[in-house]
């Protein structure tokens, strides 16, 4: 399950279900130990606010938010305290973590940036103030990791707080996955359909400058990525309750990127963990690109199924990314992407576009409103 930025959770350990994360004491305390201890919703040493800061994620304790879920760095004979132990300090290098949702039963694990280990633990008894190694009852430490391990595995119980995933609930305005582009084949053109014989769904973009990355439009989550023998490197993401700048209404989309280059291999796989700064690859001209010797470039369709989110129109005989995703798909849920997409206007990367002189580009698709 996704986590949501500033809700407050109970982390209950897969290992040992009557217990969860808990900082040892009363009240959360500066260096005090992070143990297990036996489940209490209304104990304040138990509740983790999850915080989200760009690429930064950590725990900070409800108690006290000052102090975050961090490992221990100092000497490993103060206090029996070892250099792999959980504990509560202020918020650090030591203390910003990646949240492994994929895990099922609806666990999670949590990674530390600091040495790439995962929180750990000692399932059986509770923990005391004392008990700081491995061995000790009910201990809580940062470990290397397996994903069968029980003991890395925290179930997130949400007792309160945060804000909903973005876009669901406040809408979001899609911006350019390209920036300072050049927008060339536009959707449905009768001039490309002439010269190829089929109908063309998406519109295409062309970098301007020699900008070859392409960036995520906005919030939303990964559907699929692969290889597809005519979309060549395909990216397909949700974008929930999208603004179309047409109608003024707000509704759930779904985009397909074809032919990049490359794909980028840690593109988020969480529910609405994807941005506008998440990197989705390189764009190029794989697949029928390729095969027909086409420049690089961009091809974008949007689509208002989600429940066959990979069928594209364009290249419905395709292979493994789009073949056999059809079923009860039709084409007349895409629509042309630029009722979707904003100009960003936030510098140092505001964007911009042109079009060009050619034969694809139909007047009435040029117009793209600034956020």
């Amino acid at each position: 399950m996704a986590l949501i930025n500033g809700a407050t959770y109970r982390l209950q350990s897969r290992a040992d279900s009557s217990r969860s994360l808990n900082v040892y004491g009363t009240k959360p305390a500066s260096l005090a130990n992070v143990c297990l201890f036996r489940n209490d919703n209304n104990d304040i040493c138990q509740q983790w606010v999850y915080k989200k800061s760009g690429t930064r994620e950590y725990f900070v304790c409800k108690g006290n938010q000052n102090l975050a879920l961090d490992l221990y760095t100092g000497s490993s004979s103060t206090n029996n305290v070892k250099n792999y132990n959980a504990h509560a300090y202020a918020p650090s290098e030591t203390s910003y973590v990646k949240v492994d949702d994929t895990i099922s039963g609806g666990y999670i694990r949590i990674k530390l940036d600091y040495n790439g280990n995962y929180l750990t633990a000692n399932p059986g008894s509770d923990g005391s103030s004392n008990g700081k190694d491995t061995k000790a009852d009910g201990n809580v430490y940062f470990d290397s990791g397996t994903v069968t391990n029980q003991k890395q595995h925290w179930k997130p119980i949400r007792l309160d707080g945060g804000t909903p995933d973005p876009g669901p609930s406040i809408g979001q305005k899609l911006i350019l996955p390209l920036n300072r582009t050049k927008l060339t084949a536009s959707y449905k053109n009768e001039t490309y359909k002439k010269k190829y014989g089929f109908t063309h769904y998406g519109i295409d973009q062309v970098s301007s400058v020699g900008n070859t990355t392409i960036y995520a439009s906005g919030t939303g989550t990964l559907i699929a990525k692969g290889w597809d023998e005519l979309a060549g490197n395909v990216v397909v993401i949700k974008y929930p309750n999208a603004y179309h700048h047409t109608t003024g209404k707000y509704e759930d989309v779904i985009l397909r990127y074809f032919h990049l280059a490359s794909i980028n291999t840690n593109i988020p796989t969480g529910t609405n963990q994807i941005t506008k700064d998440t990197i989705l690859g390189q764009y190029g001209g794989s697949g029928m690109g390729e095969q027909n010797h086409w420049s690089a470039h961009l091809h974008v369709e949007a689509d208002t199924d989600t429940t066959s989110p990979c069928y594209s129109p364009t290249f419905s005989g395709s292979g493994s990314i789009i073949k056999g995703a059809n079923s009860g798909a039709t084409d007349s849920t895409c629509h042309s992407v630029l009722e979707y997409l904003h100009c960003k206007t936030t510098a140092p990367d505001n964007q911009s576009y042109t079009t060009v002189g050619d034969a694809y580009i139909n007047f009435g698709d040029e117009s793209i409103p600034k956020l």
